[in-house]
């Protein structure tokens, strides 16, 4: 595998569920060994989009930059793994970044338009050695060797219209924009309404996310199984906070953000 970077500068504006205000983002070519850098433009300060940098919070994976944070970025770091983009700078105007319509589709299609460019230089995947688990009697996220890359998640959740649900992706097999990068953020309407009376949610809406409500969704699901796509989706993009493709079985049941953390930090381990 060689690194990539993206070929050209590409700026975006969206809102940001957090803040409630608009985030600007710019996406700019990197050189290779830079590594997934994020900027906050206005606080003057850096970080690697990395294990190392991540931050306890719900709901998201947030990281680190100076004594401030960027939240919300799996979805752009499934898209970035998708694409193997290996060293980017990432220009953000806040404390977060947009969450668009809640996929990972605005950021699959602007990688995309900017393009990539090849290195020379390459990049180590992290292959699974043995097998690896992490998780208790009521979830559990485990990898194990394989020759290839494949995910799967099994969804079991209290809302009947939620309730059991599995995915599955498959890199190089599946279509990363057609079939898993739509799947869009979700949450019952009870869950979203305790997250903006704690004010951690101000622009939160059904334009962002899809909302259970008690008897109905917010809108017709593109798949029966979205609600668990879109897990898989979250996962995909937190391993790539190893900052290199992985190769391995990876196979998760009720799990999130902190699992997956606690995954690829075991998988970099391995490598020490």
């Amino acid at each position: 595998m060689h690194r990539k970077t993206i070929a050209r500068k590409i700026e975006a504006v969206g809102l940001g569920v957090r803040s409630g205000t608009d985030i600007r983002v710019a996406f700019l070519p990197a050189a290779p060994g830079t590594g997934l850098q994020v900027v906050r433009t206005d606080l003057g300060c850096s970080a690697v989009i990395g294990l190392d940098n991540v931050l306890p919070m719900p709901v998201c994976t947030s990281i680190r930059v100076g004594d401030s944070q960027v939240a919300f970025v799996e979805h752009l770091m499934a898209a970035l793994h998708a694409q193997a983009i290996t060293d980017i700078f990432v220009e953000v105007s806040g404390a977060e970044l947009p969450m668009f319509d809640g996929s990972a589709l605005p950021y699959w299609h602007i990688l995309q338009e900017a393009g990539e460019r090849e290195y020379e230089d390459e990049v180590e995947p992290f292959v699974i050695a043995g097998t690896i688990e992490v998780g208790d009697g009521s979830k559990c996220l485990r990898t194990e060797s394989a020759a290839g890359a494949a995910f799967s998640y099994s969804l079991s959740h209290p809302h009947p219209l939620a309730g059991e649900q599995s995915a599955s992706y498959e890199p190089g097999c599946d279509d990363f924009g057609a079939d898993l990068a739509p799947a869009r953020t979700w949450a019952t309407f009870e869950e979203l309404s305790a997250l903006q009376a704690a004010g951690m949610l101000a622009g939160g809406s059904e334009e962002n996310a899809v909302v259970i409500y008690p008897d109905r969704l917010s809108e017709a699901l593109r798949w029966p199984n979205a609600f668990a796509r879109h897990k898989l989706l979250d996962l995909y993009g937190d391993l790539y906070l190893l900052g290199a493709p992985v190769i391995g079985r990876f196979a998760a049941c009720r799990t999130g953000h902190a699992d997956n953390h606690a995954l690829a930090r075991l998988i970099a381990g391995q490598r020490r």
